[in-house]
């Protein structure tokens, strides 16, 4: 199995028009790929068809199962780093990312050798997603030659998060309803299902010690490999 490629492909009803904006509680995303092909394709069951959210004072939890286990991101908007938490097939590891480390990534999955130039164009459309009133804004994205347009669809009535898998969509000020991450030729797309309006409890913010830290995703290639060639 091509773990690498694996891991990067996995790091993601109440009443709209009187809410209040909630500061904590749960959101359910659906996660489809709407263009898988060549090796992506064959990875396809494998690959998380949901997510959960948690949020509160800031920080995020975004859990991601799949096949092999459970992805899991950590982020507190008021620092820099985020925590991946990943139990694959039983092993347990830790990993710290900084937002440079994430946006190095994109652009190798780009394959270009350059951060992209970002434009954000908000629009004035509305759509309702779980609930929600939300906005529309389009994002430009162009690496040297290569242009991508995603388009987003966003909230004021829910905290924005740090999104530690993608940091293309930073610019946007509010918590993503439903949104495009294009990496490497491929392409998923993410939409809030539901949101709850919940207390969440401190500890899943915290990291466990059954876990290992690990320093990169090339220890993790070869943590893993090893154990399936015994």
């Amino acid at each position: 199995m091509n773990y690498k490629l694996f891991i990067l492909l996995c790091c993601i009803s109440l009443q709209g028009w009187s809410q209040n904006k909630l500061t904590e509680g749960k959101v359910f995303y659906d996660i489809t790929y709407p263009d898988l092909t060549g090796e992506a394709k064959r990875f396809e069951a494998m690959l998380p068809k949901d997510a959960t959210v948690y949020f509160k004072n800031g920080k995020s939890r975004v859990e991601m199962p799949n096949a092999a286990g459970k992805i899991t991101t950590i982020a507190d908007s008021g620092m820099n780093d985020v925590i991946i938490l990943m139990n694959l097939q039983g092993k347990k590891f830790a990993m710290k990312k900084t937002a440079e480390d994430i946006k190095k990534a994109q652009v190798d999955l780009a394959g270009v050798g350059n951060a992209p130039d970002i434009s954000v164009t908000k629009s004035d459309d509305t759509k309702l997603i779980a609930g929600y009133i939300c906005k529309k804004a389009n994002i430009r994205l162009k690496y040297g030659e290569t242009t991508l347009n995603n388009v987003c669809w966003y909230t004021d009535k829910l905290p924005k998060i740090m999104n530690g898998t993608d940091t293309n969509y930073d610019a946007i000020e509010g918590f993503m309803m439903e949104y495009t991450i294009t990496q490497d030729g491929i392409t998923k797309t993410l939409k809030v299902r539901q949101v709850f309006d919940e207390k969440v409890g401190d500890v899943l913010f915290q990291i466990p010690t059954s876990y290992r830290f690990i320093k990169s995703d090339e220890e993790l290639v070869e943590i893993m490999n090893a154990e399936m060639g015994r």
